[in-house]
């Protein structure tokens, strides 16, 4: 079955018009993927801003705008873009592996972790 699958997405992923999408918590960038949405980057940016806020004692609103950078603003809508993608997908596990947004195969196809391959309606 997971040689099956494999196969298929294989197929999938020759194939010139192919567009797939990533879903991932973890950061694992696949390189036949054409986009990948890591659902936690601005959740991971806005904990490093913290920190730092704690390690450099900040504590008033001005010295605390200085310090957020257009990079954390785009990694928190990214992640919030990314999020309303999964749910229109009706994404039910993660990672999820988005094919020309029809079909989606949950697991890391890469390393043999296939666990079911849906259509999306």
């Amino acid at each position: 079955m997971r040689f099956l699958i494999t196969v298929i997405f294989m197929c999938f992923s020759l194939c010139a018009q192919a567009q797939i999408e990533v879903f991932n918590l973890d950061g694992w960038t696949p390189e036949y993927a054409d986009k990948v949405h890591n659902l936690r980057a601005g959740t991971e940016a806005k904990e490093a801003l913290n920190q730092k806020f704690k390690r450099l004692n900040i504590l008033d609103e001005e010295s605390a705008k200085k310090l957020v950078t257009q990079d954390i603003q785009d990694a928190i809508s990214n992640e919030v873009r990314s999020l309303s993608l999964a749910a229109k997908y009706k994404l039910r596990y993660l990672p999820a592996v988005v094919i020309n947004k029809k079909y989606v195969m949950y697991g890391k196809p890469t390393k043999g972790e296939v666990l079911k391959v849906e259509g999306i309606q």
